[in-house]
């Protein structure tokens, strides 16, 4: 069953081609991935967001933010953190 998959998964990579030939420059807001995890007794909510992409040949070059959702309860003696913290990163692949 195991080589059936990696079959159909070659056969599907061949027959697809994701990026094309020609340059082009993209801009989007959201390119569609949203994570979700538990960590540490706290929960965190990751986004890709806006970003600008370059396609050129079988290169993407892409520049965005990452925005964050951090959802846990500050249990320190001192000053105390909001329970919940939005948080923005930024990456360049």
């Amino acid at each position: 069953m195991k080589n059936f998959f990696y079959a159909a998964g070659l056969l599907l990579s061949g027959l697809c081609f994701s990026q094309e030939a020609s340059s082009k420059l993209k801009i989007s807001f959201f390119d569609g991935i949203a994570i979700g995890g538990y960590v540490d007794h706290g929960a965190y909510l990751n986004f890709t967001g806006p970003n600008v992409s370059l396609t050129h040949k079988s290169v993407k070059f892409i520049v965005g933010m990452l925005p964050s959702l951090r959802i846990k309860e500050d249990h320190s003696s001192g000053t105390k953190n909001s329970p919940i913290m939005p948080t923005l990163g930024y990456s360049f692949k």
